[in-house]
Parts: structure tokens; sequence; C-alpha cells
């Protein structure tokens, strides 16, 4: 099947087929956001993000820094 048509059917970037066709995708299925492993379990994170959420609510506005902090 031509990428193009693969990629209308899947929804996907026909860039993204043609990754997965050439074996250049080491694990499919998996996300991550570059070179760099996760400090943080996907538990504590979550938690982290609820913190976050909560302070935007309240209208406590967090620079980069102190959400480093927080971490």
């Amino acid at each position: 099947m031509p990428l193009i048509k693969g990629s209308r059917e899947t929804g996907t970037t026909a860039r993204t087929l043609r990754r997965h066709r050439d074996g250049k995708v080491s694990k499919p299925g998996e996300v991550s956001l570059g070179r760099h492993d996760s400090v943080f379990s996907a538990e504590v994170e979550a938690q982290l993000v609820e913190h976050i959420m909560l302070m935007e609510t309240a209208l406590v506005r967090l620079t980069t820094t102190d959400v480093r902090k927080l971490a």
C-alpha cells in the first residue's frame, strides 16, 4: 500500500509511517520526549500535575523555576 493512501486511512502522517516501515522506531507504541529517561513514576508525575493545576485554578502563576522547585 502506498504511504499516502495508508496515511489517509490511518490518520497519521506519511513521514511517521515511513519511519516505522524503515525500522527507525525502536519501540513502537511507546512515547518518549527526547533522549532522557523519566525521573518520576507516572503516579508521582500525575500528582505533580494535579498540584500545579490546583495552583493555577487558585490564580497562582507558577514560573518554570517554581515548577522545578516543586519537583
